[in-house]
């Protein structure tokens, strides 16, 4: 039986739920306030390439 779309989602932001918490947790403890910022700065422009790569768009789009 297919999950119909509101479980398919949940299930979905669960999973991005999860990752969230798993780098928040992953952060050293005592990190300065810009060591963490720029960690979640990488982690982000890493994640917004793959996104971009997915939707299979140039750059154009995003400006």
């Amino acid at each position: 039986m297919q999950p119909n779309t509101a479980q398919k989602y949940g299930a979905m932001d669960a999973l991005a739920r999860s990752l969230h918490e798993q780098i928040i947790n992953s952060l050293p403890v005592g990190c300065a306030k810009e060591e963490k910022q720029y960690i979640l700065y990488y982690v982000y422009s890493h994640l917004k390439k793959d996104i971009v790569a997915l939707e299979g768009t140039g750059t154009e789009k995003n400006k």
